[in-house]
């Protein structure tokens, strides 16, 4: 442009030449400063839109860095969460079930976590607030890993119950869930990130296709322009022919100058459409393509040879989809309204999906002489719109499935709108549940604590979980389990709840009536003493014991399998053994009952009487179940009774021995048959006290006070001031209970005939102690008392009585005996081995 200034000076210093020479100078084309000034405003605003052009390319390619960044991040945080869920599941797993496989998991998932930590740590470099929750996550992280590691090693050395113990305890949860919370934050953030960048290129996107469109539209009507304007000046320089010969170089100069402008300027379009992913076009007023650049060739799979110069319907494949867009193409020159527009398009890569945004393309004197555009790929979105809708819909559809009823609340906590579902299952219409009126549904006792539960996570923006029952239209309650979600904004501030409430009445019906029947079994087990065991089939197969058995055997609860095994008596082995692999290898459902001992640590023997049943699918055995019961009691018993009936065949013949001298004794002295049948009762009748007061106390062992109220029951009803008695608590044996028994009737019955209980003075004294004899033996020692009673005198001749005290000592018990007949009153003592009685009872 300046050098057509030049020009222009140089034709107006050539006419004053001219009329000088006598010529008449011509009329000078009529142009004005105007049209000069305004193609240099025209230059100038195309060099500022191609500036603008190229700053928008440049925000653009920021825009999509920064979304490519939070993509990573988001994908980083996911496989972060995967991993560290992959190790805590592998520590878990070996924890409950011991099992070694479920290691590799959790060295796989410990391994990879460092790992994403490490590319975490890369994505998130120049973020400070991301790289402070990212240490949050690798401090915890740390923490929980030694925690699991502990636990590893604890059911590596045995300890699988102090392992449980600590997967348990909240601790653990506790770091997974600071975790997760930093992730989440990370995730949150990334997720806000990509959203603010999906929304600042749609942005961006549109300023590149308005300034595209403007610097070719404007590139062109400048074009158009100046080819008009050109060929204006040429006309006006053929009238001045002549006079302008000389300026012919130079006007070749100035075309090449505005020729090399264009080139520059199409250079530089070229240039922005180039650096741009996006589809950018022009066509003309019969839809045939007049630019494409290089995404656009690439788009439609063809050269430019092929697609310049022709229309869609020409290069296209797919005949509909081209004449769609060609039917756009015309609405928009025929209405000249820019549209954007979602345009379906075959690519040789397949079928994709476009956001088309199209102007009328206008020549400088505003006729719309076609249509330029940019289309940018949106599959890839309307895809994850289309997987969302479906992720919505398998929601709905799961909480439809689970009979559950979904609510939203505000930031107050305040219900904005609830399920159908509610209505039906209490009656209450939407807008009476809106606010806090669902409240009204709740069951009295449970209206108060839910508030409380509600307003603590509302204050804290965790997650609420819990139960409540709630009042249906039958008027009977239903147990829902609810849990209500915050939603948070990049901020982290809450902007809505969303609930989902299932009905678990059922459930608790069963889990109640399941409960109930465990513990009337467990209570059934304890009150049999009974123990219960399951042995799995096949290698690597598991066993149970439960508490019960570990008690019977006397063995701790962390015990071993072999520590119960090796409790079995040898002799008793074998049996066990064969009868257990008979039902593991048994096709059908078996069962064996037996018997065998078992020698528990502190070296007691004991009976259990064990009860097996194999479990049999599809002709295998799959494991066996069976009970173990301590039968030591029955089998004592057993012994016992065996015992007291030989001790009562002993005893028996001893009493009949014992009733045939008496018959004989009393028999021999008797003068009459009635006095030897009122002698032969009463003395009968004495040995039938000791019988049946040893029976009572069940053959072991009768107190020795016991005995002697007996025996003298019918003086002591009478005259019990008369008598008294005094030693220690000590228990006799069965046998010198009979025999002693028997003694004291002699001696009773002496003493209301002849001795001091035949008199109103008499008195009797019955002491007993343990002694030391002279050979420094523990002896028993007895003695009986007669006094005030008349004077006694040695009777002439040995009765029943004497040879009965007599043969006591020294037959049946191998002690001493002394009767004395002292004039004062009748005296005996008697002195046995200790070893026939007991001082504390049970030994």
């Amino acid at each position: 442009m300046a050098d057509l200034s030049a020009v222009e000076e140089f034709v107006s210093r050539l006419r004053p030449a001219q009329q000088r020479a006598g010529q008449k100078p011509q009329a000078r084309p009529a142009r004005a400063a105007g049209p000069l000034a305004a193609m240099a405003i025209a230059a100038g605003l195309l060099l500022l839109a191609v500036a603008a052009l190229a700053f928008v390319i440049w925000q653009f390619d920021a825009v999509q860095n920064t979304r490519r960044k939070a993509f990573e991040v988001a994908l980083a945080t996911k496989n972060l969460n995967i991993d560290l869920l992959d190790a805590e599941t592998g520590q878990r797993g070996f924890v409950i079930t011991h099992d070694a496989a479920f290691l590799q998991p959790f060295a796989a998932g410990t391994a990879s976590a460092r790992q994403s930590l490490a590319d975490l740590r890369g994505t998130l470099a120049g973020q400070p607030g991301a790289l402070a929750s990212l240490d949050a996550v690798q401090k915890l992280w740390a923490q929980k890993l030694a925690e699991m590691q502990q636990t590893v090693d604890l059911v590596r050395a045995g300890q699988g119950d102090e392992a449980s113990r600590r997967v348990a305890d909240a601790s653990g949860k506790g770091f997974m869930d600071g975790i997760r919370r930093e992730l989440d934050s990370l995730a949150a953030t990334s997720a806000a990130t990509i959203a603010k960048a999906v929304q600042d290129a749609q942005m961006w996107r549109q300023y590149l296709l308005a300034f595209a469109c403007l610097a070719l539209a404007m590139a062109l009507a400048i074009g158009a322009w100046q080819v008009a304007s050109t060929g204006k000046l040429v006309q006006a320089l053929r009238s001045h022919q002549a006079a302008l010969a000389d300026l012919n170089d130079n006007l070749e100069t100035i075309v090449d100058l505005r020729t090399h402008s264009l080139q520059n300027v199409s250079a530089l379009l070229a240039s922005v459409t180039l650096a741009t992913f996006e589809a950018i076009y022009a066509k003309d007023r019969d839809s045939r393509m007049i630019f494409a650049n290089p995404a656009c060739l690439e788009i439609i799979g063809l050269g430019s040879a092929s697609v310049l110069g022709f229309c869609d319907a020409e290069f296209h494949d797919n005949r509909a989809e081209a004449e769609i867009v060609m039917a756009a193409d015309k609405r928009i020159m025929a209405t000249g309204i820019a549209e954007t527009i979602e345009e379906a398009y075959t690519t040789p890569g397949g079928p994709r999906i476009f956001l088309s945004s199209k102007a009328p393309l206008k020549a400088a004197d505003g006729a719309i002489i076609g249509i330029v555009g940019i289309s940018t790929d949106i599959t890839a979105r309307k895809d994850a719109e289309r997987q969302r809708h479906l992720s919505e819909q398998r929601f709905r559809a799961a909480v439809t499935a689970f009979d559950g009823i979904v609510w939203t609340a505000n930031t107050l906590g305040e219900v904005v709108l609830a399920h159908p579902q509610w209505s039906a299952l209490t009656g209450q219409s939407v807008e009476e549940a809106a606010g806090h009126g669902w409240s009204k549904m709740l069951h009295p006792d449970d209206i108060e604590p839910t508030r409380i539960a509600w307003t603590v996570c509302l204050a804290q923006k965790t997650p609420f979980v819990g139960e409540y029952r709630v009042r249906a239209r039958d008027g009977e309650f239903k147990t829902m389990a609810v849990r209500a979600i915050p939603v948070l904004d990049e901020n982290l501030d809450v902007t809505e709840w969303v609930g989902l409430n299932i009905d678990i009445s059922g459930e608790r019906d069963t889990q109640l009536r399941l409960q109930e029947a465990l513990e009337r079994v467990n209570l059934a087990l304890e009150a049999a003493a009974t123990g219960a065991w399951e042995i799995g089939a096949g290698n690597g197969a598991r066993s149970y014991f439960d508490a019960r058995v570990y008690e019977i055997w006397g063995l701790p609860r962390d015990a071993s399998e072999r520590d119960l095994y090796r409790a079995r008596h040898p002799d008793d082995r074998a049996m066990i053994e064969a009868a257990l692999a008979k039902l593991l290898e048994s096709p059908v459902e078996d069962h064996v009952e037996l018997e065998h001992r078992i020698l528990r640590p502190d070296g007691e023997q004991r009976w259990v009487a064990l009860r097996a049943r194999a479990i049999v699918k599809a002709g295998q055995p799959t494991r066996v179940i069976g009970t173990v019961r301590d039968i030591s009691l029955r089998k004592q018993q057993q012994e016992r009774i065996g015992f007291l009936m030989q001790e009562l065949t002993h005893r028996s013949k001893n009493a009949l021995a014992v009733v045939q001298a008496i018959a004989r004794q009393t028999s021999a002295k008797a003068a009459s048959l009635p006095e030897f049948q009122k002698s032969f009762e009463a003395r009968l009748n004495g040995m039938a006290q000791s019988l049946d007061l040893l029976v009572r106390h069940d053959w072991t062992a009768i107190d020795i006070k016991d005995l002697i109220k007996s025996q003298l029951q019918h003086h002591l009803d009478a005259r019990q001031d008369k008598i008294s008695f005094e030693g220690p608590q000590i228990w006799l044996k069965p046998e010198a209970a009979q025999n002693i028994g028997l003694a004291l009737h002699e001696l009773s019955t002496n003493a209301a005939k002849y001795g001091a209980l035949s008199g109103e003075a008499g008195r009797i004294a019955i002491g007993w102690k343990i002694d030391v004899d002279a050979a420094g033996s523990d002896v028993f020692k007895m003695h009986w008392r007669e006094s005030g009673g008349p004077a006694v005198e040695t009777p002439k001749t040995r009765g029943f009585g004497h040879a009965v005290i007599h043969r006591v000592v020294k037959a049946a018990l191998a002690g001493e005996s002394d009767l004395q007949f002292d004039p004062e009153g009748l005296r005996w003592d008697l002195a046995i081995p200790v070893t026939h009685v007991v001082l504390a009872k049970g030994t």
